[in-house]
């Protein structure tokens, strides 16, 4: 791949193979320099977290090979990660006018991100609809613009988009597709059709793990907290042992619907915070800086808010700062450290400092279900 790519983690078998990775990369230069491998080179460097390195290779890259898009996307990508926003945009800009070089989806997808950023929605909506103009079969340009629209407050549209997708793209995932117009319809206050393509998304024969996830967060909204335990119970029988990710988010949320019944189900906070970490070993690793530390601080953390371990989760949130924004965030602010800082101050009793920053969260995220459910039980309180 020539482009920069999100990666979830970088454990030290894979920390090892860029190593690995780059030593033959400068081999090569040393045989040819070219611009493809400067560019490999750029890439390694940039996935190895060493930015500036990768800045100056794709740097000659460019030199070298002018008219490829990808140096200039990569470019772009790293500058977004600095938060150099209108550098971003330039070399995004520089990524498109080559491709008639090459073609590639990248730099529409990006420079919608880097709008959502600015919060410039309209500019963000402009690029993904040309991008979904020229790349009417790929995924991507569905998915930005059905998360968009979310945060637009555009669900009709939204609701448009998730059609087009399934009549447009070959061998699209149509139950996932359904469960986002549930999504969909449940933000725009239609509950009972959003239940109808929630349910619609179960299918005999095949695991149903996401689909019954989704039902039990989906009464959970609701505050039907039994209804909502039902399906995570659903859940853990469809659920393969080896999906980690799943098994982190369904005793997560067993344990919230417990506690908001008024049960500690203490096991099931614990049981979350091992499978979140089981890929990669331990608490320590799980926070080595991969490019997505913020993120996986708020997964912990969230969970020993709730565990009742204060001193621990401010000791986190705090070491969040440490950090920059997640690689290829598209949000204008972190809205998981507002999340955290929401739960925080409920958990010490701050309603109001609570409610201002689950607010923040609701901007920027309006699906973060927590955020919704804690704005509409202290919002009676004050």
């Amino acid at each position: 791949m020539l482009e920069e790519k999100a990666q979830y983690s970088m454990g030290d078998e894979e920390r090892n193979y860029y190593n690995e990775a780059l030593k033959y990369r400068e081999k090569l230069i040393e045989v040819e320099e070219t611009g493809y491998n400067y560019l490999l080179k750029g890439l390694t460097l940039s996935r190895l977290g060493r930015t500036e390195e990768g800045i100056d290779n794709y740097l000659k890259s460019i030199d070298l090979e002018p008219a490829n898009p990808f140096p200039y996307n990569n470019l772009g990508f790293n500058y977004h990660n600095l938060g150099e926003y209108d550098k971003a945009l330039e070399y995004y800009l520089k990524s498109m006018e080559c491709l008639d070089y090459e073609e590639t989806l990248l730099p529409f997808n990006n420079i919608a991100k880097t709008y959502r950023v600015l919060e410039q929605y309209d500019k963000a909506e402009e690029y993904l609809k040309k991008g979904l103009e020229r790349f009417p079969n790929k995924d991507v340009f569905y998915e930005s613009l059905r998360e968009l629209y979310a945060i637009m407050g555009k669900y009709d549209e939204g609701i448009k988009i998730c059609s087009e997708h399934m009549a447009n793209v070959e061998n699209v995932d149509i139950n996932e597709i359904k469960r986002t117009k549930g999504d969909l319809y449940k933000l725009k206050g239609d509950l009972s059709k959003a239940k109808s393509y929630y349910e619609d998304a179960i299918c005999k024969g095949k695991n149903n793990t996401e689909a019954y996830l989704d039902l039990g967060k989906f009464y959970l909204y609701q505050n039907k907290y039994i209804k909502a335990l039902h399906y995570y119970k659903k859940t853990l029988k469809e659920v393969d042992e080896t999906d980690y990710e799943n098994l982190y988010e369904i005793y997560f949320h067993m344990a919230m619907t417990y506690k908001f019944l008024g049960f500690k189900k203490q096991n099931y906070f614990r049981k979350s915070i091992e499978y979140c970490i089981k890929d990669i070993g331990d608490e320590k690793e799980y926070f080595t800086d991969t490019g997505y530390t913020p993120a996986r601080i708020h997964n912990i953390t969230r969970i020993y808010i709730n565990m009742g371990d204060i001193e621990k989760a401010e000791y986190y949130i705090a070491e969040m700062d440490k950090y920059k924004k997640c690689k290829g965030c598209p949000y204008g602010k972190c809205y998981e450290k507002f999340a955290l800082m929401g739960m925080l101050a409920e958990a010490k009793g701050d309603i109001e400092e609570a409610l201002k920053n689950y607010n923040i969260v609701l901007e920027y995220e309006p699906e973060y279900l927590y955020a919704y459910i804690a704005v509409k039980r202290l919002a009676s309180k004050k």
